[in-house]
């Protein structure tokens, strides 16, 4: 939490017993009788260190002592029910910061792997999505995904965005996949792009692992975005863009609502909801993109994002929207 001290302004005035001017006792000098009084100054403080980690343990979510998962694969946005127009804005938007964030953006007439789906009936989509695809939701790898319940609540939520993550262990050297079906040969892999998640199953490590280092990382395989259309009720077009920026980038925990200025609090802070992508939001994910991932998973892993979020806080300093 930000810390803050508030000081009241004081005026100091004195007066004659016949109502003339009087030089004031003590070292301050007169006041000048036309000075504007002032209620409170507030001089906030840097975001530290713990705050940092409290943002990322409330919104990050990395499968079971494994590491934040990132985007290893180029990014390739595809954006259904919604009209040609904002559905190019929206899926710009996304590959726009994932570019920010030097990240791989593919190329026109990609396969998508971050899915967003607009209706007027977020439950049914989802359910529906689930049913026709639902190995694309549970792949059977131990924390690819955020596991039977969670998907049991991405279904009937009625959250206005919802996300559905899938992401995989890969060679941290290679970026070979460490995971396959029992029978099948290994996935076949160019340096460049993985093959779709129903291909892998099973545990195949490549690598020892080590306590110090993690000889593997997590890539992100697949994002599934469920939008329904009565957020816009709620928030302007441009907003909602930026709240989906984070899931699409990021392990994000379902209805994470930050103590700090998020952009994820869009649809509990009402009217004083951020316009969007605070500077938390934007260090969080520079910090994830940024952070020492040769550092071993779990609480190590968040500790170092946090760290690098510590620093990018403190490189875009933006005091109108400290806590």
């Amino acid at each position: 939490m930000t810390a803050a001290l508030a000081f009241s302004a004081l005026l100091l005035t004195a007066s004659s017993p016949a109502g003339g001017p009087q030089a004031a006792s003590g070292p301050f000098p007169p006041q000048d009788p036309d000075v504007t009084e002032v209620d409170e100054v507030v001089i906030a403080a840097l975001p530290n260190g713990a705050a940092s980690l409290s943002f990322v343990r409330t919104v990050a979510a990395p499968g079971p002592g494994r590491e934040m998962a990132l985007w290893g694969q180029p990014v390739c946005v595809g954006v259904g029910g919604l009209q040609p127009e904002p559905a190019r804005m929206l899926a710009d938007h996304i590959s726009g910061w994932a570019s920010r964030l030097e990240l791989r953006v593919g190329e026109p007439g990609c396969r998508p792997n971050i899915l967003i789906v607009a209706s007027d009936d977020g439950d049914a989509t989802a359910r529906e999505l689930v049913r026709r695809r639902p190995r694309d939701f549970r792949i059977g790898v131990r924390g690819a995904d955020a596991g039977a319940a969670a998907l049991r609540s991405f279904e009937t939520s009625g959250a206005p965005v919802r996300w559905w993550h899938v992401s995989l262990p890969v060679d941290s050297n290679t970026g070979t996949p460490l995971n396959r079906l029992p029978g099948q040969a290994p996935p076949t892999w160019d340096g460049q792009n993985l093959t779709t998640p129903n291909s892998f199953t099973g545990n195949v490590r490549t690598t020892p692992p080590s306590l110090i280092s993690a000889q593997e990382r997590d890539d992100l395989l697949q994002v599934v975005i469920v939008l329904d259309v009565k957020a816009l009720d709620a928030a302007s077009f441009a907003q909602v863009a930026d709240y989906m920026v984070l899931p699409a980038l990021a392990r994000i925990e379902a209805g994470a609502t930050p103590e700090y200025p998020s952009v994820l609090n869009l649809f509990e802070a009402g009217d004083e909801a951020a316009d969007g992508l605070t500077r938390w939001d934007r260090a969080f994910l520079r910090g994830l993109y940024r952070a020492d991932q040769s550092r071993a998973g779990g609480r190590a892993n968040l500790a170092a994002v946090a760290d690098a979020m510590r620093r990018a806080l403190e490189a875009d300093a933006a005091p109108d929207e400290s806590p």
